[in-house]
Formats: structure tokens, sequence, C-alpha cells
């Protein structure tokens, strides 16, 4: 092939392998330049599709029989079909790229830097066209691993710096520092303690999903200052250890575990050892700390029993008399605060709580479904406590904010809109769909990718979810045909209700016959922001 014909095809190259490259950084952002949620992606028909790997396999496909054949029209035609989708994608603002923050710049440049080498080999006729084209593919998408590992030291460094400085910051100012851990419910968990605290207190509490140890030693050195009394932390984790790692940092004299359910269960492959995870703040309490436990849940039942076990002070909070006791379970403790919902609607939840043998209060807070007075009542516990008397709790909660993202309510034409798509758990989805029961509407719907990360219990999960949206819901819409054959499992004779869409588009298509109807839309778990975006228009 002539020199001419080989720098046109390279330069057709180019574009579609920085498609690919935005892609893939922003595929390791999303999974926070993690390997291991990254490979999750792998293991799934939506995750490969994200990834693009059929397009990357036809590409390596293509260039072999190129160099076999001596002919090197196919390889043109398909780059330049690649070349027309990105400029078309550009247009329609559908290209998925990440946030540039420092270190998606510093993988985005790894990437570019092995454009370049391409470049430079096939111009200068190093080597062979169709070896080196074949070379800078498989770079492109090794790119962001190699630019993760040469950043890693960076990231090590500045992480020290900034937990030695958080940890300089909190022996300054001596907040009572709660930590918040759980499967499910701990950032709304934390919202809500956070909010009743500031009552009585100054309060500084982690932001969003601000759950690791650089996010959080970030908000200490960012937020907290002198005069701070007390400090709210969630703590996530993906991996036992991790939230050990954060509370050796924080400190805290509150521990608060919301609830154990397999979320990430692909991760840490057993319950069991998603239950040590939570245990790990439990055991970072010093020795008068105290150990709060949602009794509702089973596992925090289990997860409560070791803390008593190792001498920790535990007390624990109900809703409703949920937390049944199990065959084999043995005595249970009695929760210290227990919440009895009395009623709810579109407003709010009105609920009764009662602490101990004292009268039970009625209080009111404006939260969109009867779960979140699960989440409110170990705030409550969390905020007597601390002293915080009923009057100020009344008043806490009747001004609550739940978290964006997480059951908001919003008209949007004439539908209404309940976004859950900050996270989904097996419970929260659950407690959506308990939620949309309650409502008197003409059509239900559901927009959903399903639960991600659940590993070999995502078959069992999202056929329990079906079947249970069976009896409420009469439209499903899923953004993601991974889990498509469990939900028609479930659904059984109403398997017709449930649309699969790919795209905004289709999603637009789908939703517009709604506008003229009472309708009520959930959207629970992460859509594509393009799908998102859609409901944001008037």
């Amino acid at each position: 092939m002539g020199q001419e014909n080989t720098l046109t095809i390279l330069l057709f190259w180019i574009p579609q392998a920085i498609e690919q490259l935005l892609l893939w950084v922003y595929w390791w952002q999303t999974k926070e330049y993690r390997i291991d949620r990254f490979q999750v992606l792998f293991y799934t028909f939506e995750g490969r599709k994200n990834l693009g790997l059929s397009s990357i396999a036809i590409k390596l496909a293509i260039l072999g029989v190129s160099y076999y054949w001596g002919n090197y029209l196919l390889l043109f035609a398909f780059f330049s079909f690649l070349d027309i989708n990105f400029l078309l994608n550009i247009v329609r603002h559908k290209v998925r790229r990440p946030v540039f923050t420092l270190r998606a710049k510093e993988l985005f440049a790894t990437g570019i830097f092995g454009v370049l080498l391409v470049v430079l080999l096939v111009w200068g006729g190093f080597a062979d066209f169709v070896f080196t084209l074949t070379l800078g593919e498989l770079f492109v998408l090794l790119a962001p691993i190699v630019g993760i590992i040469w950043t890693s030291p960076l990231v090590f460094i500045s992480k020290i710096r900034a937990i030695g400085h958080a940890k300089k910051v909190l022996s300054t100012v001596k907040p009572i520092v709660i930590g918040v851990t759980g499967s499910y419910g701990k950032t709304t968990t934390k919202e809500f303690i956070a909010h009743l605290l500031s009552f009585k207190y100054k309060v500084v509490k982690t932001e969003k999903s601000e759950n690791t140890e650089f996010g959080v030693a970030r908000r200490i050195v960012d937020s907290l200052k002198k005069g701070t009394q007390m400090l709210v932390v969630e703590i996530g984790a993906y991996r036992r250890g991790e939230i050990r790692r954060v509370a050796n940092i924080v400190r805290p004299q509150l521990a608060i575990v919301t609830g154990v359910e397999p979320q990430h269960f692909a991760l840490f492959g057993s319950l069991e050892a998603i239950n040590k995870a939570k245990y790990e703040l439990v055991q970072s309490l010093p020795d008068k700390g105290l150990a709060i436990f949602n009794y509702s849940n089973q596992q925090c039942r289990i997860v409560a029993r070791w803390a008593r076990r190792d001498g920790k002070t535990v007390v624990g909070y109900e809703l409703n008399g949920k937390g049944r006791r199990e065959k084999g379970e043995g005595r249970r403790e009695k929760a210290s605060v227990v919440a009895r919902i009395l009623s709810a609607d579109y407003k709010g939840v009105t609920f009764e709580v009662s602490e101990g043998d004292k009268k039970p209060k009625n209080l009111f807070a404006p939260v969109p479904g009867v779960h979140f007075v699960e989440n409110l009542t170990g705030a409550i516990l969390v905020a007597r406590k601390l002293g915080v008397n009923w009057v100020q709790i009344a008043k806490g909660c009747k001004t609550l904010v739940v978290p964006e993202g997480t059951m908001t309510l919003r008209q949007n034409r004439k539908l209404t809109i309940i976004d859950d798509s900050y996270n989904s758990t097996p419970l929260g989805f659950i407690s959506a769909i308990e939620y949309l029961s309650l409502l008197d509407t003409e059509e239900k719907v559901v927009i959903t990718p399903g639960i991600i990360e659940l590993g070999k219990l995502s078959d069992r999960i999202h056929q329990d979810l079906g079947r249970r949206m069976a009896h409420v819901v009469d439209r499903i819409i899923l953004t993601n045909s991974d889990v498509a054959k469990s939900f028609k499992k479930g659904l059984g004779s109403r398997a017709r209700i449930l649309e699969i869409v790919e795209n905004a588009d289709s999603l637009a298509q789908s939703i517009n016959n709604l506008v003229n109807k009472k309708s009520v839309v959930l959207i629970e778990g992460r859509i594509p922001q393009k799908m998102m975006d859609f409901f944001k228009k008037k």
C-alpha cells in the first residue's frame, strides 16, 4: 500500500481512537479507578456494550483480514463509519466523556501519547502499518491502566497529606464524631442526623458520596472550623478494610449501622463479608463509645450481637415492629426508640415515636415514602443521645429535605416524577414500589436499569422485584437488558408490561404519550444522563 493511502487511513483511525479513549476513561472514572469495580463491566452484556467491546473486536478482526489479504478498503470504510458516528455524537451531545479532573486529564493524556506514538511510527515508516495500528488499538485500551499506575504514587502522596492535615484539624477542633455506615440509607440518615443536631449544635457533615478516605479527609480540611461541635461522617466500602481506614482518621464516638443487605455482593462475595465490613466502624469506637443499630434489619441484629459480645454499649431503633424475631435467633434486645406510621400521602408521613416507657410523640416529616421514617428514627435516636429535646426534634422533622435523587418529587409537564436515581439497593427498590402502591394515579411507570454488582444473587433479587411490581406498576421501562429475563420471570403473565429502551430518543418516544394522563414515573437507579436530561425539559 502506498504512503499516501497509509497516511489517509491513519488520519481516519485517529478520531475513532480518541472517542474510544474518552469512553474508557469515562468508565474508569465512574468506577472510581478501581480494577475490582471496572472488571464487573465485563460480566454483563450491558457492561460489555457500554465499553464498546463489539466494535473493538470488529476493528481487530478487520485489521487481521486486511493484513492477510493486503486490501485495506474495508478498514478504511469501517474507520470512516466510526468517525462519522463520532461526529454525529458530538453534534447531538452524546459523546460519553469523563469529568476532566486532574486525574482524568492525566489518564487521557497517557492515551493521547500512545496515539501520537502510533502516528510517529507510521509517518516515519518505522514499523509495519497494520501491526502498528493493532498495537495502537491495544494501547488505547490499556492507556487508562497505565495512567492509573503512574498517577497512583501522586494520588497516594496527596491522600497521605490530606489525611495528615485532617487529623491535625480534628485534634484541634475536637468535635464529637458520628460515623454512619450501612448497605442502604446511610446518605439519608447522615443528612437527617446533621439536620436534627443543627437545632442545638454547630454541625459539619460530609457531602453527597464523600465516604472514602480521600473524600472524608478533604471535607474535614475544607469545612471543619473552630467552634464545630459535631461532625457527621458517611463511610462506605466495596471491600473489607476500607471502613476501618476511614474510621482510623475520624475516630468516631458514635457509630450507626443503618442496615445490611447484599449491595455490591459481587465485590464482597458473601453477606457475612458485608457484615464484617460494616462492623469495622463499631470496632473503631472507644471504650465509652456508643453503637446504634437498626433493629428492623435482621443482619443489623446479628452485627449488634457481635458488638455486645465485644463489650460495646449498644442501643437500637425500630420501625413498625418490622424487626420480627427470626427462627433460632434467641432473645431480642428491646429497641430504645420505636416509630410507628400513622398516615402517609403526597405531602409526607405522620408517625409516632416511643422512647422507652415515655408517652409517644406524634411527628410529621415531609418525606416521599414511609421507608424514610426508618432512617429518621435512627437520626432521632442519635439526636436524643446527644441531648436534643423533643421540641427541637419536631421542628427538625417538619423542615427535612431529602437528598437530591432520593425519592425527589417534581412535576414535568403533566407527569409526576419521582427521582430515586442517586442509588438503588434491593430494599430501596422495594420501598419505592411500596410508595407507588399508595398513590392514586391513572398510570404508574418505573424506569430502571435494575441493580448493579449483585453477582450471583442478581437473578433471584430481580425476579422478586418483578413479582412485586406486577401488582403495582402499569409499565416498566428497562434501560439494561441484562436483567430483562429475571424481571420477566418475576412478572409472570404480566411480562408484557416490560419494555427495553436503549437511548434517550427511544425513551422520549415511549414516554411522550403519557403527558396527557395523570401519570407518575419512578426513576429507580442510575439511568444514562441523556435519559435523565429528557425529564428536565419543560
